[in-house]
């Protein structure tokens, strides 16, 4: 296990500054680029995206990405066998001051075709309301296309 520089994302619903989680990590951590208090700090990344790569704390020219092409083991077998050498997944810290907007994810066949495709799974640290002001889905008058329905449902 080795430390990593991540990524900070400043989305603006992203908690201010020493409010937010995110912002405490990165200046916890020393990270040797610079953080304003008076911004927004949504998103900790954690992984190969290239929107926001992670890199070697003591390797800074090395990019996660390239020490798995280098060093697949890392991974470990189970890993290796299903998704080669990817990391399969995209860790993320959300410090949420406002609503989000629902992120639809595709189905697998239309998944196939995204370039880089990653598993996302959720765990709050914090106190958080989320799905708010839906109607059921049983409703009158709720347009939901057949899956969409089967998956509120289910």
């Amino acid at each position: 296990m080795f430390q990593l520089k991540c990524a900070s994302q400043r989305y603006d619903w992203g908690k201010i500054g020493q409010q937010s989680i995110v912002y405490a990590l990165q200046v916890a951590s020393k990270h040797p680029d610079t953080f304003h208090a008076d911004l927004p700090y949504a998103e900790l990344w954690m992984g190969t995206h290239p929107s926001g790569p992670s890199f070697l704390w003591d390797r800074p020219d090395i990019a996660l990405e390239a020490y798995i092409q280098e060093n697949p083991a890392c991974l470990g077998n189970p890993c290796l066998h299903y998704f080669g050498r990817k990391l399969p997944f995209l860790f993320k810290v959300l410090s949420v001051a406002k609503a989000l907007s629902i992120q639809a994810h595709p189905d697998k066949v239309s998944l196939t075709i995204v370039a880089n495709r990653q598993m996302s799974y959720c765990s709050l640290c914090f106190k958080m309301s989320n799905l708010c002001n839906f109607r059921l889905a049983y409703d009158d008058g709720v347009f939901c296309l057949t899956s969409w329905r089967r998956a509120i449902v289910n």
